[in-house]
């Protein structure tokens, strides 16, 4: 077999997400339902288009000279993405999901992506792409996911697919990092926004304890499980209705709900004493879009991997002035240079220290147990990911049910993956099960439901 011939070193980002992944398992997935014929050999044949377009779904990983570095495949020497195939039924995603999410990928020996196809009846399939972070984020795994549902539209019409042109190998993600966010000096950056942001919890109050966040549970038995909460068409109306009314977007009120349905939780701590109404999270140490659609790109809300200071002041129990609050967040983390925006940037540097922070196990032990410490008060994030352009018809195929997941690894307990899809809104919890109990994740999932419909109710009618 031919051998990968573009080698370069992984950046201090991307090293970032492999020492995650090293630690646990730090996957991400994304799943639509396919009505239709879709056939293996077809699917085979979009899933290469895509590898040679995507010069990512080509690549393993290898040590040269004590460095991890990318090796990527020439376009027709790659081997194929595996391709998975079985029976099951449509109450299985959720298990699905959670199998995938869990089954690392040992990018020194494989392709660090993999797909799997379940036939739930002769024209009903569902579609399961899987990948490590390392590769792409959660934008990338939508554009993908659109790719491979236009193309198998164009296979079960009986056409031709396009001609697929390879994009070049992405650069290094310490790019995007400013001189004054690296080194010594980006550490003392960092520890400059952790007083910022101490001082800022410390006005409100003591710090809640985190959701079972035990850090003495061994990083390999941190391991993911996705729970789905489902809204009807007349309830993702309503909300969509009032966030039109409060001019919010869908994603902040969603956020708002969620730490206001979530705080019993921190309050019930072990800690014992008064808190804060608050939840702090911190930002996932990658943002990698390798992954350009064929058809321009995806329409999002806002999109974020995490929120990740987000305070709601002490006796303000309104969710709606809340959502106000963090979109006027979001906001001005887009327009201004907010410090927030370079905590992981500094981290990621850090761990690039090979003295500390080496390739072996130890370095990569030790690199984990410092981003728990960093992570400790972690409890919950959300992602909102808006596939109305998956919500048509491609070609012969009807698509319904489209679903996106992140393992929460070591970064958090929890993470909410919301995924308005058509006029319906899913939204997936992944939680450590070794750290987030089930009956926790059963009582967060109820207590989101009841806040947001609550806040959505006096829309109900006009928005049937």
């Amino acid at each position: 077999m031919n051998q990968p011939r573009t080698v370069r070193p992984l950046g201090k980002m991307e090293r970032s997400a492999w020492i995650f992944d090293q630690a646990s398992p730090f996957n991400l997935g994304s799943a639509v339902d396919l009505h239709g014929t879709v056939t293996e050999a077809a699917l085979r044949d979009v899933l290469r288009w895509c590898q040679i377009r995507y010069p990512l779904l080509r690549s393993l990983l290898r040590l040269e000279k004590g460095k991890v570095c990318f090796a990527c495949y020439e376009p027709n020497d790659a081997p194929p993405i595996p391709l998975e195939s079985s029976s099951g039924e449509p109450a299985d995603r959720d298990l699905i999901g959670t199998e995938e999410l869990r089954r690392p990928f040992d990018g020194m020996r494989e392709l660090m992506i993999r797909v799997r196809l379940v036939r739930y009846a002769p024209d009903h399939s569902g579609l399961f792409v899987t990948f490590q972070h390392l590769i792409g984020d959660g934008f990338s795994a939508a554009n993908l996911l659109v790719d491979v549902v236009d193309l198998l539209g164009k296979a079960a019409a009986g056409e031709p697919l396009p001609e697929a042109s390879p994009l070049p190998f992405p650069p290094m993600l310490e790019d995007g990092v400013t001189p004054q966010y690296r080194g010594w000096r980006g550490l003392r950056e960092m520890v400059k926004c952790q007083a910022k942001v101490n001082a800022r919890m410390n006005e409100l109050g003591d710090m809640p304890a985190p959701l079972r966040n035990d850090s003495s549970v061994p990083f390999a038995e941190r391991r993911v499980r996705v729970e789905t909460l489902s809204f009807s068409r007349a309830e993702t109306a309503a909300l969509i209705e009032r966030a039109r009314q409060e001019k919010v977007t869908l994603y902040a009120l969603l956020v708002a709900a969620t730490l206001d349905a979530i705080h019993p939780l921190l309050a019930e701590s072990p800690k014992k004493r008064p808190t804060s109404d608050r939840v702090i999270t911190m930002p996932i140490p990658t943002n990698l879009r390798p992954f350009l659609s064929i058809n321009g790109g995806m329409e999002f809300g806002f999109y974020a991997s995490t929120v990740d200071v987000v305070c709601k002041l002490t006796g303000n129990d309104d969710i709606l002035e809340m959502a106000r609050m963090i979109r006027q967040e979001t906001k001005a983390a887009m327009k201004k240079d907010s410090p927030r925006l370079h905590v992981m940037p500094t981290l990621a540097a850090i761990m690039d220290w090979r003295l500390f922070f080496s390739n072996e196990r130890k370095g990569v032990d030790r690199a984990a147990r410092f981003i728990a410490s960093m992570a400790k008060y972690s409890s919950t994030s959300m992602t909102f990911l808006n596939f109305q352009k998956l919500s048509r018809q491609a070609g012969e195929l009807r698509v319904t049910e489209a679903r996106g997941y992140v393992a929460p690894s070591m970064l958090g307990t929890a993470i909410f993956s919301a995924v308005l899809f058509a006029d319906v809104l899913n939204v997936h919890l992944s939680y450590n099960e070794k750290q987030f109990r089930s009956d926790d994740a059963a009582l967060l999932k109820s207590r989101l439901r009841q806040k947001a419909l609550a806040v959505a109710g006096c829309s109900a009618a006009v928005a049937t």
